[in-house]
């Protein structure tokens, strides 16, 4: 069970509830030495400090896995569609898809009937995002990502995507309205374009 933060909630305030464990490191460490000087100098007043670190640092983390951000479900979301892809899932897949989505010319129908093809042609064996650039507005996001696909047929497979979302109010998540599809293997592709289908 997790609760999540308001689309309109201050994004400068997010880091404060999405996983940060250099920071909690940063924290817990200093925590720990001074209850460490304080226990072992005998000094009440130090223990005492270490301590409420320590119990705030906790609270923080409690916090952080309780609490999920727009920008946290975001991100889950395109995890879920790697993996999706990378397992043939189209039920999943499709979960993932708005009932308006484009991709190129194609529409929802389209996609699923391609997308099948192309995928038990491709025989995917797994699905990795390199690298992702997200920008959220409100409920509107678009995320730029690269993409390493391992294939059965046709070896490595790098692309890169532009992928627009939309979010909804709970129990409705993000969901893509558009996909663009900007490279394969370092090629340049004209707006349009669609996943290829090699025979």
């Amino acid at each position: 069970m997790y609760f999540r933060l308001p689309d309109h909630f201050p994004t400068a305030l997010w880091p404060l509830f999405e996983f940060q464990p250099f920071f909690w490191l940063a924290i817990a460490l200093p925590g720990v030495a001074t209850l460490w000087i304080g226990y072992s100098s005998g000094r009440r007043p130090v223990m005492r400090t270490g301590y409420l670190v320590l119990v705030l640092l906790a609270l923080w983390i409690t916090v952080a896995h309780i609490v999920v951000t727009p920008r946290e479900r975001l991100v889950d979301r395109q995890n879920l569609l790697a993996e999706a892809a990378a397992e043939s899932n189209m039920h999943d897949l499709m979960q993932l898809l708005a009932p308006d989505v484009q991709l190129g010319p194609w529409n929802r129908q389209e996609i699923k009937t391609e997308l099948a093809s192309r995928l038990a042609s491709a025989q995917v064996t797994g699905n990795y995002i390199r690298s992702s650039r997200t920008q959220i507005h409100g409920r509107n996001a678009v995320t730029r990502i690269s993409v390493w696909t391992q294939t059965r047929q046709f070896g490595p497979i790098l692309s890169s995507w532009r992928l627009n979302w939309q979010d909804g109010p709970r129990p409705k998540n993000w969901r893509l309205v558009r996909i663009r599809l900007l490279q394969i293997n370092h090629h340049h592709l004209p707006p349009g374009s669609v996943i290829p289908f090699a025979r």
